[in-house]
């Protein structure tokens, strides 16, 4: 059953007018008709499950029941390093439907991509639907945060109950041999060029400690997907 994530609070048996943006995914996308069943997950989380009516231009929904379900306590913190359009979109889809908590865009030397200061707005807005659109198809109950791109300096701001840096030349010490039970984790992911030597210690000075993700070399939005999927995989019940 198709999910929507609407602004405003859901109660039993009151009818919503959907917004154009669903009101044109239902009629248009979908093609559905007249009484078909969605579900609309209100800001507090309350899953209604709702029958649709058209009328001209507008779509109803008028909630025939609710519930409220809580995802996993696991908060997974992803700090990307900017990478190529094609791959980010997919990072940040694939580690919506992973169930990542927050994304956090990273700046390092080696970005292959930059985002100029007047386009960061617009490109946190589309990356905000990319998020939103995987939440929903994935059945998730909350949308991912995502922030404003950062330098090395603020990842303070960033930490986990456990933080972790994954490093290609790490080939000791992995990521699932240092996993903890906890409440949190941070796990910084690098760009195409990978990380200076002066990034990772700067890094690891910050507390993040250099992971391996296997015997491999992956590719950055790989890398990324891994890492989320080897946290949940090791420490939720």
């Amino acid at each position: 059953m198709q999910r929507f994530f609407i602004d405003s609070q859901i109660l039993m048996n009151e009818t919503i007018q959907l917004s154009s943006e669903i009101a044109y995914q239902c009629r248009h996308v979908l093609r559905y008709k007249d009484q078909q069943l969605i579900q609309l997950i209100d800001p507090t989380k309350v899953i209604g499950t709702a029958r649709l009516s058209f009328f001209e231009k507008d779509v109803f929904a008028q909630i025939e029941s609710i519930e409220r379900i809580e995802e996993t306590d696991v908060q997974i913190t992803l700090i990307q390093a900017l990478i190529k359009k094609d791959k980010w979109e997919f990072v940040l889809q694939k580690s919506t439907e992973c169930g990542v908590y927050q994304v956090v865009p990273l700046i390092l030397q080696r970005n292959v991509v930059k985002w100029a200061d007047k386009e960061i707005s617009s490109k946190l807005i589309r990356d905000q639907k990319i998020l939103k659109e995987a939440a929903e198809q994935s059945e998730r109950v909350s949308i991912p945060s995502l922030h404003s791109p950062i330098k090395i300096k603020d990842l303070i701001h960033f930490k986990s109950d456990m933080n972790f840096v994954a490093y290609e030349d790490e080939n000791q010490n992995q990521l699932k041999h240092n996993l903890k039970p906890m409440k949190s984790y941070s796990i910084i992911i690098g760009p195409e060029g990978g990380f200076s030597e002066e990034e990772i210690k700067a890094i690891n000075d910050l507390g993040f400690k250099s992971v391996g993700l296997g015997p491999r070399i992956l590719r950055a939005e790989t890398a990324s997907i891994i890492a989320i999927n080897t946290i949940q995989i090791m420490v939720e019940p």
